[in-house]
């Protein structure tokens, strides 16, 4: 009787012996194949961006994605124009330590650029709404690291430039070049 009591009593103490074992601390083998991320930083200042980019092989340092942004006249004075602008674009980027998503990586855009200006200001309001919208093509060079005990939180910066693919009037909305930043975070699955 005491046999089968230590026996049974050895049988329960195995696993909770198991679970206090310190937790294996191993990193993801097979690289994640696709990120989402937003810009949390810039929506109190009338800034949203947000990405999605994949992997098509899950190897190798080839990516693509989409992102956009839609940005409001924050920063303008009170007596200028309130402006609007939105972006959408594909992307194609190449790490070129081959592994998606992570690290260094070089990169082309192509996308669709509308801005908008509501003319007017202090002593004419309501003035000329204009609007006007084209094609666009980028270049971009970003980091991304992959933190957390799983590597799968994002955190990415980039800087780049865009170029309006028409010419721009002097009154029009549009920007011929337009500088591109990036500090996203999000995560990777």
């Amino acid at each position: 009787m005491l046999r089968r009591a230590v026996s049974l009593l050895a049988a329960l103490a195995f696993p909770l012996a198991l679970g206090a074992q310190a937790p294996s601390r191993t990193v993801r083998s097979t690289p994640y194949t696709q990120t989402i991320s937003i810009n949390p930083l810039g929506l109190p200042f009338g800034f949203f961006s947000g990405e999605y980019e994949f992997s098509p092989t899950g190897t190798g340092g080839l990516t693509l994605g989409v992102g956009g942004t839609y940005a409001t006249g924050y920063f303008e004075e009170e007596d200028e124009d309130e402006s609007r602008d939105a972006w959408v674009e594909g992307k194609v980027l190449y790490y070129p330590g081959e592994v998606p998503l992570r690290g260094f990586a070089v990169g082309l855009t192509l996308g669709y650029h509308n801005a908008r200006n509501d003319g007017g200001d202090l002593f004419t309001p309501g003035g000329v709404v204009r609007s006007e919208g084209a094609p666009t093509v980028g270049v971009l060079l970003d980091y991304n690291w992959l933190i957390g005990a799983r590597r799968r939180f994002l955190v990415g910066t980039g800087i780049g430039a865009r170029r309006v693919l028409k010419d721009v009037d002097a009154g029009s909305p549009l920007d011929q070049v337009y500088p591109d930043g990036r500090l996203q975070i999000g995560l990777a699955f």
